[in-house]
């Protein structure tokens, strides 16, 4: 437990330190801690809210899966957790590629906020696939039928929405309407 504290206080003086820098870079890192946020928020919002919607998910097993993940996300250094990684992430990407949508973006930090959010969009969703893959049987098949497949179809879409039209469909819509169907707040 006390990795995961230390992780979770690295990630607060980094967050901390973006915020108070005044050198020429500091709105470029401030942008990108923004990114992050966001696309770990977003991703989990999104697959929540499918979770609750589709799949029945309701308190109990939404908290185990947050728990699980918590636990799954410390392993970022083991070799068969990067392996199931890149899996989950590679499929996700390989989708948002095929939508051939491009982020607007005005500007150098405009452009640095998109492409850290859909970074960790990307690595956040394919923790939450691995965690509902071995812990609740979603799977994917070379069909596209799979349970996980189906979700990743779904966020596809949601990803699509938020590119399209930033400003309705933002980090604090997909919370909110989360927050509001399932109680959590993460």
């Amino acid at each position: 437990m006390s990795a995961k504290r230390a992780a979770i206080r690295r990630e607060r003086k980094e967050r901390r330190k973006a915020e108070h820098r005044k050198a020429p870079d500091g709105e470029a890192r401030r942008a990108a801690e923004q990114g992050r946020i966001d696309g770990r928020t977003l991703a989990a919002c999104i697959i929540i809210n499918v979770l609750y919607d589709q799949f029945g998910f309701r308190d109990k097993r939404l908290m185990r899966m947050v728990e699980q993940i918590n636990r799954e996300a410390l392993k970022f250094d083991q070799e068969a957790t990067r392996f199931n990684l890149e899996f989950y992430a590679g499929k996700l990407q390989e989708r948002i590629r095929n939508a051939q949508i491009k982020p607007r973006a005005g500007n150098l930090t405009e452009t640095i906020y998109a492409s850290v959010r859909d970074e960790y969009f990307i690595s956040s969703g394919a923790v939450m696939f691995m965690v509902l893959n071995e812990y609740f049987g979603f799977a994917t098949n070379g069909k596209g039928t799979g349970r996980s497949d189906l979700i990743m179809a779904y966020i596809v879409n949601e990803y699509i929405k938020v590119n399209l039209d930033p400003e309705g469909h933002d980090v604090e819509f997909y919370y909110c309407r989360m927050k509001e169907k399932t109680g959590l707040d993460i």
